[in-house]
């Protein structure tokens, strides 16, 4: 049996987003390339998110409490935030369909992590969690989705041209 998957899903009302997503529904060539380029885009902003502690997503995350530093941290010698062997970080991952890219952990205590969590574990110890955003819609984000699938659609044009072109001089021949 597999580990559920915990999906986080990001929405967004702008307008320029939901055109490049209509057109590429109505025009694409290829829609599977580039939603695994706009999903790579994500991806890619996430890994960021942990290698900067989140200043890249606007908020740097707070530092371990002093007893978790104490305890566990300082003897293990590795002080960066959310990464102790790298678990987390490295579960990101994406499902690629043909209309549609979802970008999951299947880590159970991401959520806590991503949005905070004050109350009880499942041993029934008291957790206090900040807030430490990985995976969060942000404007820069929306930009960087922009700029990919705007890419993404000239590149599927040219080839929709180039193709048009190999069939006319086909058929002058």
């Amino acid at each position: 049996m597999s580990d559920p998957k915990l999906e986080i899903k990001m929405y967004s009302n702008k307008y320029a987003i939901e055109k490049g997503l209509k057109e590429i529904a109505e025009k694409a060539k290829n829609k599977k390339q580039i939603l695994r380029e706009t999903s790579q885009t994500v991806m890619h902003y996430i890994s960021r998110a942990f290698d900067t502690h989140g200043e890249s997503m606007g908020e740097k995350w707070k530092n371990w409490s002093e007893k978790y530093y104490e305890n566990v941290r300082k003897s293990i010698g590795n002080e960066d935030i959310l990464i102790l062997k790298g678990t987390l970080k490295n579960s990101i991952d994406r499902q690629i369909k043909e209309d549609s890219a979802i970008i999951y952990t299947p880590i159970e205590y991401a959520a806590a992590h991503n949005f905070g969590f004050k109350g009880p574990d499942k041993l029934g110890r008291m957790l206090n969690i900040p807030k430490r955003t990985f995976m969060e819609f942000t404007d820069d984000l929306e930009e960087q989705i922009i700029t990919t699938l705007w890419g993404e659609l000239k590149i599927d044009e040219a080839e929709r041209q180039m193709d048009a072109r190999e069939k006319y001089l086909k058929n002058e021949d």
